[in-house]
């Protein structure tokens, strides 16, 4: 059980830093939002 919670622990921390640059970039780089869409 401890195993199986690190491990989801590890997934969010890994989802929330994603997500976090996504934003940033989204944040830096305002032309590349038109790029991607």
């Amino acid at each position: 059980m401890f195993s199986l919670k690190f491990a989801y622990v590890a997934e969010l921390d890994v989802a929330l830093h994603e997500a976090i640059r996504y934003y940033n970039e989204q944040q830096i780089n305002p032309k590349l939002k038109h790029l991607s869409l």
